[in-house]
């Protein structure tokens, strides 16, 4: 026979099993509200500065990424490959 508890039931230990995380359990995004992901949907097609490891710094637009890359292309023009490891920071001009 299956366990028909209801999803509102409190084990033992008086914690909710309502499937919802213990907010100190959740991660940094869903308690401040943003994560990487978003940033980068939030980004892409406009212009930003990207800022390198390495010092350098280019300006233009996010036309694509994957898990390890970003794809830009420069103001300057011509398309740039970059690695994400290779990013020191990323800079979004105020609105």
């Amino acid at each position: 026979m299956k366990d028909t508890k209801p999803t509102n039931a409190k084990p033992t230990n008086g914690k909710p099993t309502n499937g919802r995380a213990d907010p100190a359990q959740r991660g940094a995004a869903q308690r401040w509200g943003t994560s990487a992901a978003a940033f980068y949907f939030d980004i892409e097609g406009e212009t930003i500065q990207v800022h390198l490891m390495t010092g350098d710094v280019l300006t233009g637009v996010v036309v694509g990424l994957d898990t390890f890359d970003l794809v830009f292309e420069q103001d300057k023009g011509g398309r740039v490959l970059i690695p994400k490891h290779a990013i020191a920071y990323i800079e979004q001009p105020a609105k």
